[in-house]
């Protein structure tokens, strides 16, 4: 089940795009790595962390967990904090909900 936040038009337990999922696994505000965080998302830094959020390491293990990045035993893939800040970034949407998206009338959008 993803983690993160949600709208009133799909269940609550689906997230469609990165940083509406970090919106509900907030960055622990004291992280080291906070600066590189506000470079990316500017003004809107504050909807994406809080005291006592989650570090970034933590962040990553959630990002696996929750399908938004896998790690290749055969290929030696690592998950590092580059990894992070491409999808901070990015902003990719969930591969799961890509058909769903194309499938919605955006006329038809309240």
């Amino acid at each position: 089940m993803a983690r993160g936040g949600y709208n009133q038009s799909r269940p609550k337990d689906v997230c469609i795009d990165f940083r509406t999922w970090l919106n509900g696994n907030k960055i622990d505000s004291n992280s080291p790595m906070i600066e590189d965080i506000r470079v990316i998302l500017d003004k809107h830094t504050f909807r994406y962390i809080k005291q006592g959020g989650f570090s970034i390491d933590d962040i990553l293990i959630r990002m696996k967990e929750d399908g938004w990045v896998y790690e290749d035993d055969l290929q030696q893939t690592q998950l590092d904090h580059n990894t992070f800040f491409e999808m901070l970034n990015e902003n990719p949407i969930t591969p799961e909900y890509a058909e769903w998206i194309q499938e919605q009338d955006v006329n038809n959008i309240h």
